[in-house]
């Protein structure tokens, strides 16, 4: 698991973001390592991405309330 989503102080939010990094984890790496073709580029670009949804939580979370973010 990421480190980063560790450091959140906040079991709920911990507890999201884990739940959508699970879910969408496999996507995310597919996606970039069809444009990067290199695995560990394409590791970084998920934990990167991670990290900025994590930076946007609230929008992420409201996102999810709206259906606008698959379960």
């Amino acid at each position: 698991m990421l480190t980063i989503i560790m450091d959140i102080q906040n079991d709920d939010d911990r507890s999201f973001v884990e739940d959508v990094y699970i879910h969408f984890e496999r996507q995310m790496y597919v996606i970039s390592y069809n444009i990067l073709r290199n695995h560990h580029d394409s590791q970084d670009c998920v934990h990167e991405s991670v990290a900025r949804m994590i930076e946007h939580l609230e929008s992420l979370k409201e996102a999810k309330e709206n259906g606008r973010l698959a379960s």
